[in-house]
């Protein structure tokens, strides 16, 4: 936190984007707090709540109960006792069944500091009269708690709630128990000295920060405020305030921004910050408690913006690539017929085709319009003219095969990217955070419940059935008649043997491969206006790929009830009788 007690602007700015660190000015508040509650209070029962977090319940010996809360996460790290009620975890960890052992049933003894740093040492003493210590060192992204046994400088490790990783330091079970790295490297602030302190008040916050120990940027702002406020010099103020630590006359308060928010906690009257922007509290633990409380709520609310402001732009990059990748293939099924005319062109010139060798061949082009006009035809030199012609057969195959399924995917695909954009817009401008289970629900229904992951939503319902059971059928309202156009084969079979009723209307262009279409007449087929029937027939027209470029396209309509799928028959095949024949120009809605 950066706090400058002449640029009022920058001091604002900087408690609006940062929180104030657990400092060890708060720390001599939290052992202060404890040894006063805590005396001679015996440990009723140990929970491990998280991988980081340590809960200890403790019934006091004047009939008072209190929860102890000590967090090692290397963000939120903290100790003080809490009134939020907190779930533990289903299985006891290693380290909670190390604690256990060694604690169950102890007394509180006292809660110090054995340096001027963020390492608060817990002592209890067992019914056995054996001494068990937890020392909660609070540094940063080491932050960890060591249980250990023993005393007079000869401590043995027993338990350790993180592992600690890399470093010279060896924290394991059964050895002795040596301070965190960097203890002691800085001097206690106790001995500074007047002669040593810069003029300039930004010079003497970060001369106090840098150098001794125990001093966070607001402790080493609030001696400046101090000074000013005292009209005293800034060794003169650092010493009251140090005093003020000893004799344990805190004053608890809460910090908070511009905004309303509560951006942090200190030990004492935070001079440094505006009036309107400090509130008192009872005590260090219900500052720090529900300080966290707000925090955590407001860190699970960004947590979740991010998470969905991730999950759009991933899943719309997945589209915008799949999009891509279909509209080559439309591109490529725009080629089909050139394909099937080369490989008509190899086999009508057979002699003029090297069987094998060549990677080209150029032929007289009998689909020109102008006569004498010649084609130059790529060719694999391992195959035979033969083989070439089927290969080319094929890729047209192929081609329209794979058009049929991607000219829906491609329609699909753009619904959906709208639909993403749209929602990262509303996720960027609102502030409501009971807006965010809605937009989460609706890029759920958009990509899958199962892929956008993250969130706080309840994982115990059933997942909502996909509709047609995953089979990609298309709805279109035509003139108030629901239409469905099945956009592949697998589609279509499901359309006609699954969805459509018996007096529902089915169509099919005549002749040719193609989309099935169901139009519901809610049984009375002989109520739809034939508008609606071209409308429709005009759809998948436009939905058959070998068919959707030509200007008049022939559609065979009937009545469901004379449709039927041949037992055996590949997917997507059906015979029908009773038709007729309407013809539309190629035309989607």
């Amino acid at each position: 936190m950066r706090l400058a007690p002449s640029a009022q602007d920058k001091k604002d700015k900087s408690m609006q984007t940062e929180v104030i660190p657990f400092d060890t000015f708060t720390f001599a508040a939290v052992a202060a707090e404890l040894n006063r509650t805590l005396d001679g209070a015996r440990i009723q029962k140990l929970r491990q709540t998280s991988s980081v977090e340590f809960g200890i319940a403790l019934y006091g010996a004047s009939g008072g109960a209190n929860n102890l809360l000590i967090t090692a996460d290397p963000r939120l790290f903290r100790v003080h006792l809490t009134q939020v009620r907190r779930e533990p975890l289903p299985t006891a960890p290693g380290f909670l069944q190390v604690a256990r052992k060694w604690l169950d049933g102890a007394y509180f003894v006292a809660a110090t500091l054995p340096t001027w740093d963020r390492v608060l040492r817990l002592s209890f003493q067992t019914p056995e009269k054996e001494s068990v210590h937890l020392l909660c060192e609070l540094m940063g992204r080491n932050a960890n708690v060591v249980l250990t046994t023993g005393g007079g400088g000869a401590e043995t490790v027993r338990g350790v709630l993180r592992n600690p990783t890399g470093g010279e330091r060896i924290l394991r079970p059964n050895v002795s128990y040596t301070v965190p790295p960097g203890t002691g490297d800085k001097p206690d602030p106790r001995t500074a000295r007047a002669e040593n302190f810069p003029e300039e008040p930004d010079a003497v916050a970060r001369f106090l920060s840098m150098n001794y120990s125990g001093m966070s940027r607001l402790a080493a702002t609030e001696v400046v405020a101090r000074a000013a406020h005292e009209g005293k010099g800034y060794a003169a103020a650092l010493e009251s305030l140090l005093a003020e630590v000893d004799a344990k006359r805190f004053d608890p308060h809460q910090i908070g921004d511009g905004s309303g928010a509560t951006i942090g906690v200190w030990a004492f009257l935070p001079r440094s910050v505006p009036s309107g922007l400090r509130f008192q509290r009872e005590s260090i633990s219900v500052a720090l408690d529900t300080f966290y409380a707000a925090l955590g709520e407001r860190t699970t609310e960004a947590g979740e913006r991010s998470a969905l402001a991730k999950a759009i732009e991933k899943e719309t990059a997945y589209r915008t690539r799949e999009l891509s990748s279909q509209r080559k293939t439309l591109a490529e099924a725009d080629r089909a017929d050139e394909y099937e005319q080369w490989g008509n062109l190899i086999l009508a010139s057979p002699n003029d085709v090297p069987d094998s060798g060549a990677t080209s061949v150029v032929l007289a082009d009998l689909y020109a319009e102008t006569e004498g006009e010649t084609v130059t035809i790529p060719l694999d030199p391992k195959r035979t003219a033969r083989e070439n012609a089927d290969a080319l057969f094929a890729r047209a195959r192929k081609s329209r095969d794979a058009a049929e399924y991607a000219d829906g995917q491609v329609a699909d695909l753009e619904d959906e990217l709208e639909r993403l954009a749209a929602l990262a817009v509303r996720l960027s401008t609102t502030t409501a955070e009971e807006d965010l289970p809605a937009l989460r629900e609706e890029l759920e229904e958009i990509v899958g419940e199962e892929r956008v992951g993250g969130g706080n939503k309840p994982r115990d319902k059933k997942p909502a059935p996909k509709p047609f059971d995953g089979h990609k059928i298309r709805t279109y309202d035509v003139d108030g008649f629901t239409f469905y156009v099945g956009e592949t084969a697998d589609a279509n079979d499901h359309l006609l043997t699954r969805v459509a009723s018996p007096t529902d209307i089915w169509m099919h262009v005549r002749a040719a491969t193609g989309a099935h279409g169901v139009l519901r007449t809610n049984k009375e087929p002989q109520r739809v206006p034939d508008t609606v029937i071209r409308k429709a027939a005009a759809i998948v027209a436009a939905k058959s790929q070998s068919v959707k470029h030509s200007s008049i396209v022939a559609v065979d309509i009937t009545e469901r009830r004379y449709v039927r799928k041949p037992r055996g028959a590949k997917a997507g095949l059906a015979q029908y009788s009773q038709a007729r024949t309407v013809d539309v120009t190629p035309k989607l809605p």
